[in-house]
């Protein structure tokens, strides 16, 4: 009770991990619920406040929480491993928005405030993105990664939405066709899914579809009643069927 959901993902094996204010939550395959909580032991979660959670392709289960970093946890072991929010090599904020892996195998993290991070699993090594380095905003709500281009969409507050080039590192700003001030005149994206050839997005005006040939920006639904309906959104989700 009293346990705000702020995220969920499902690994290898079926089970939903769910992250709250509260904690981690685990709802195994026997439906058993399996909690995760701060217990000051070194290989354990480090916050109990869950922003994100990613799957990587091994399986393992990526944390992200707010002020506690980043963490991997290995379901074969129950084990935690954390990584450096302070220092050199370290994340840019310790305040985690959520998480994506690309084709690389680096580990790329958004934050509120430090931009986008990258973690080099290769190589252990940590770089970040700003706005010194041509970010339309430090604080980053969304990032979606686009396989085949290899590209990166990068959702803000305030910043809109970016596109950077995983290969050229160049930055592209996404929303200067003349329908996203209409649709989007908050210029905050929340979160970020690909449907077709179009990418949907949440942003604090409700849920907008972005055109990636043209740039424009489109309702979700040309009847208005059902557009209206969606308010401030921060998560979306599209099942097996569309």
């Amino acid at each position: 009770k009293d346990n705000d959901i702020r995220i969920f993902s499902e690994d290898n094996i079926g089970n939903m991990w769910i992250g709250t204010m509260n904690g981690l939550y685990q709802r195994d395959v026997t439906d058993r619920l399996n909690v995760f909580t701060v217990n000051g032991q070194k290989d354990g979660l480090k916050h109990n406040s869950i922003w994100a959670l990613m799957k990587d392709k091994q399986g393992n289960i990526w944390v992200g929480s707010y002020f506690g970093g980043v963490e991997s946890f290995n379901p074969e072991y129950h084990l935690f491993k954390h990584y450096r929010d302070v220092g050199e090599n370290s994340l840019s904020m310790p305040v985690i928005g959520s998480m994506t892996e690309d084709k690389h195998r680096n580990l790329w993290i958004s934050t509120d405030g430090g931009g986008i991070n990258c973690l080099n699993r290769n190589t252990g090594k940590m770089t970040s993105i700003t706005t010194k380095e041509g970010l339309s905003h430090n604080n980053v709500r969304s990032l979606y990664y686009d396989k085949k281009k290899d590209l990166l969409y990068i959702g803000m507050h305030m910043g809109g939405l970016d596109c950077l080039n995983i290969n050229s590192h160049k930055i592209t700003h996404c929303l200067a066709h003349p329908s996203a001030i209409k649709y989007i005149p908050s210029n905050i994206v929340n979160d970020i899914i690909q449907w077709r050839d179009q990418l949907i997005l949440a942003t604090h005006n409700g849920v907008v579809k972005y055109n990636i040939k043209t740039g424009e920006v489109s309702p979700l639904s040309k009847d208005k009643t059902i557009s209206e309906q969606f308010g401030s959104l921060f998560y979306i989700y599209i099942d097996k069927k569309e």
